[in-house]
Formats: C-alpha cells, structure tokens, sequence
C-alpha cells in the first residue's frame, strides 16, 4: 500500500550491523542479514588470530588456517600489506642465509672455457656414448654424479661427471641420488679399461 502503515519490524543485521526493515513473517528468521554477503560471512565461523607483523587481532576462517598448516605456512597476516612485510629479508621463504657462499660459484665468463673443458673431457673419456641407454652420439649433456652446489670443490674433477643423452638427463631429473651408485660403478668400469 503505498503511503499506507509499514507493518514490518526495524532489526539490525547480523554481521554489519546495519538496519534493515522485515516483514513480520522473516523478522523471525534466525539470522536477518541485509545482503547475502553478509548471510555468507555469518554463516562461516571465524576465530581470533594474532597478525605476525603488526600483532594486531584480525577474524580468520579455521579452514583456512587448517589448510594452511597443512602446506606448512604457519604464518598469518591481517593485510596484503602485513602479508609483504612479513615476507620480506630473513622471513622470506626463499632466504639464504650466507648469500657469499652461492655467489662465488656462480657462473662467470672466466669459467665458461673451464665448463667447456671440463664437459669435453668427460665426452671424450665416455666417448660420446650416453651411459645409460648407450646412445653414441646426438645431443649429448655432462652431468654432474655429485651435485656441485654440494661438492663445489668436484665440480671441474672429471671423475665426477658422466655422459647422457638428454632424454635420460630427463629421466633421472630429481632423482640422482638413486643414480649416484650406478653412475661410481660404470665410471669404475671405465676406469678399468
């Protein structure tokens, strides 16, 4: 009834607070919510959790503290913002704590022509012949038996690296620990010949 008596009720909404007019048949409901926005935040519990950066109280959902347990990020933030700061230098995931150590065995021209050298010797100890799959020839990849990030003093020793064509280098890709044995035996056996 236009300019006729509203008959409904005046309730605040469950989440936001924000007054809302219902009819008197849903102002019995058990959660008046202004939008279905607010009925989906009502609808999820929600804990207090302590930020790591700025150690302010924020409302966070337990499933999603759950999962991020579960995939070992233990740490909460109540912003974007909070989130990149606490990210950053010694907190970062991706921290290396002696940053001098992985800079000196880097990569520089100097050590290119010792790379080359290396890798062309061992090609010719193998005679260009994978080790694994006896592929002579082809595109063909030195590969380190002990990793050089491990052992950077063996990264230039010829003893320590064997010959495989590119599928095999493929195949054993994260797994050269399980390789390292076969891989002493066949240079054993090649050293005897």
């Amino acid at each position: 009834m236009p300019g006729g008596i509203r008959r409904g009720v005046t309730v605040p909404c469950t989440y936001c607070k924000k007054l809302i007019y219902r009819l008197p048949k849903d102002a019995k409901t058990a959660r008046p919510c202004c939008s279905f926005k607010c009925y989906g935040l009502v609808q999820r519990k929600r804990v207090l959790v302590k930020c790591e950066t700025c150690t302010q109280t924020f409302e966070a959902v337990p499933s999603v503290l759950k999962w991020a347990s579960l995939r070992g990020t233990q740490k909460r933030f109540c912003s974007i913002e909070c989130r990149s700061k606490g990210s950053r230098g010694e907190n970062s995931y991706q921290w290396i704590s002696d940053r001098a150590k992985l800079k000196s065995h880097s990569r520089d021209r100097s050590n290119d022509s010792l790379n080359r050298k290396w890798r062309s010797a061992v090609f010719e100890r193998d005679h260009f012949t994978c080790v694994i799959c006896r592929r002579i020839g082809g595109y063909l990849e030195a590969h380190h038996i002990i990793r050089y990030s491990i052992s950077p003093e063996r990264r230039l020793d010829v003893s320590n690296g064997v010959t495989l064509c590119v599928e095999c280098h493929q195949a054993i890709k994260n797994r050269e620990e399980q390789f390292q044995s076969y891989f002493l035996a066949v240079l054993a056996s090649i050293q005897k010949q």
